[in-house]
C-alpha cells in the first residue's frame, strides 16, 4: 500500500494485497497485516478483509494495548469501535511487556491474569472486556471458571474489577469452591467475594458457607455462616 488507510480505527501500516482480490465487497483483502488503532492498540493478522460497509474481518489476529494482549483465530471490528474475538480467544492482563509480535504465534511475557473464552469482546472506549462461553481466569494458584465474565480494565490495561455471572468454580491450592450466585474480583481491595451458598471441598472436608472472601495476596479464605461435615477414614 502506498499510504496508510484508516478503517474502523485501524491504520494499516503494512500489509500485502492478495492478487486477484475482488473489487466488490470485501473492498480490500490483505495478508500479513500490521496496524495501529486510533486508541493506540497494535494489531497483527494473518489475513484481513476491509468491507465496504465499514466492517473489518481478521483471521489469525493478535492485539496489544498497554498491559493487555488478546489472540484469537478470528475477529470482527464493530462500528462502535469495539472488537469481537471469535473461535476461542486467549488474553493476558497486567503485564508491562504484553506487546504482540508481528508473528501471531510469538510468545509474550507472563501476564498477571490469564483469560480464555469462546468469545471475547473488547470495548476500549468503555475499558471493558466481556467474555462468554467456558470462561477461565487464572492468577497464580487461583483459577476461576464461569459462563460469563465482565472485566473492567484499569488505565494500564490490568484488571480493576471482574464480575463473574452464573455458577462459578474456584480453585486455590487444594481447596475447591462452587458458588451458583457468581463472584466478584476487586483488585484494589485484593479480594474475591463469592456470595452464598458456597460449597467448599478440601482434604476430605465439605463445608457450606453463607459467603466466602478470598484474599488475592495470600490465598486465605474467610467463611461466614459455616456448616459442614468431616469424613475420617477408618483405622
Amino acid at each position: 500500500m502506498k499510504a496508510p488507510t484508516l478503517c474502523l480505527g485501524l491504520v494499516l501500516s503494512s500489509c500485502r494485497e492478495v492478487p486477484g482480490a475482488p473489487v466488490e465487497p470485501p473492498q480490500v483483502r490483505a495478508e500479513g497485516l500490521t496496524a495501529t488503532r486510533d486508541d493506540e492498540a497494535r494489531v497483527t493478522a494473518e489475513r484481513a478483509e476491509l468491507l465496504s460497509d465499514g466492517g473489518t474481518r481478521l483471521r489469525g489476529v493478535a492485539l496489544s494495548r498497554g498491559g493487555l494482549w488478546v489472540r484469537a483465530p478470528q475477529a470482527e471490528g464493530l462500528s462502535s469501535g469495539a472488537v469481537l474475538f471469535l473461535g476461542g480467544a486467549t488474553a493476558g492482563l497486567g503485564t508491562d511487556a504484553g506487546s504482540v509480535s508481528d508473528t501471531p504465534d510469538a510468545g509474550v511475557a507472563e501476564p498477571s491474569w490469564a483469560l480464555s473464552a469462546r468469545r471475547l469482546r473488547l470495548d476500549p472506549r468503555r475499558g471493558v472486556l466481556t467474555l462468554d462461553g467456558e470462561v477461565s481466569l487464572q492468577r497464580g494458584a487461583l483459577s476461576l471458571e464461569a459462563p460469563r465474565v465482565e472485566v473492567t480494565l484499569d488505565p494500564g490495561g490490568g484488571v480493576a474489577r471482574a464480575v463473574l455471572t452464573g455458577p462459578v468454580s474456584a480453585r486455590t491450592g487444594t481447596a475447591v469452591l462452587r458458588a451458583p450466585g457468581g463472584a466478584t474480583v476487586d483488585v484494589e481491595a485484593g479480594t474475591v467475594r463469592l456470595p452464598g451458598p458456597v460449597r467448599l471441598e478440601q482434604a476430605g472436608v465439605t463445608l457450606t458457607a453463607g459467603g466466602v472472601t478470598l484474599q488475592l495476596s495470600t490465598g486465605a479464605l474467610e467463611l461466614t455462616d459455616v456448616r459442614g461435615t468431616l469424613r475420617l477414614a477408618p483405622r
